[in-house]
Parts: structure tokens; C-alpha cells; sequence
């Protein structure tokens, strides 16, 4: 299974969207734009993994706040909250991939990256 499909069938797992709402909704892109981008056999940009990322963030807080009050609703939110470490981990991987870095690259790239994300 290829990244776009692997990120939109876990999303839509916990979110039971559709890939018109999931286009909407987590890419923040016109309704089609999933359906376009599989129909012409590409992958999500790194911007949509960014987009989707934030938005699963946003999600995945809201569902957090959500079990505060109803307590019947913590597995729900974890279950956000396990997607998005994991969502996290292949936005990271998938864009050291796509930057083709030597190893000594990827070292400078983790060291400025500690320094900007703190």
C-alpha cells in the first residue's frame, strides 16, 4: 500500500470520512483532490503531509478536551492520539526521504531542527 493510501485509510478509520470530506477536512483542498491525485497514480505532496498532520493535531486535541468531560470517549481519543504519533513519524520519515540527505546531512538537519522546534 502506497503513503497517500496508508494515511487516508487510517484517517478515515477514526474520522469515517469519505475521500471527499478527507480532502476537505484534512487537506484543506477542494473535494476532488485525493480522488485526482490516486486517479493520476501520485503520492501527497510534502505540504499535504504538513496540512494533514496539523489538522490530525487539531483532531486529535479536540477529542482529548471531548474525554475530559465524557470519560466513555478516552479510547476513542487515544486512538487519535496514537495516529497522530504515528502520522508524525511518517510525515518525518517520508521527508528526510524525500530530501535524499548524506548521513552527515542528516545530522546537520537534526541538530537546526532541535534548535528551531525548541
Amino acid at each position: 500500500m502506497n503513503l497517500t493510501d496508508t494515511v487516508y485509510n487510517r484517517t478515515s478509520e477514526l474520522s469515517h470520512s469519505t475521500t471527499d470530506s478527507f480532502s476537505r477536512n484534512f487537506l484543506n483542498k477542494s473535494p476532488s483532490y485525493l480522488r485526482t491525485i490516486k486517479a493520476q497514480g501520485r503520492e501527497l505532496n510534502s505540504k499535504s503531509l504538513a496540512t494533514l498532520l496539523n489538522n490530525v493535531c487539531e483532531t486529535t486535541a479536540y477529542h482529548a478536551r471531548s474525554a475530559e468531560s465524557i470519560p466513555q470517549l478516552q479510547i476513542y481519543s487515544d486512538s487519535w492520539k496514537q495516529w497522530e504519533d504515528d502520522l508524525a513519524g511518517v510525515v518525518t520519515k517520508t521527508l528526510v526521504e524525500r530530501l535524499s540527505l548524506t548521513e552527515g546531512a542528516k545530522k546537520l538537519v537534526r541538530k537546526h531542527l532541535a534548535t528551531h522546534l525548541s
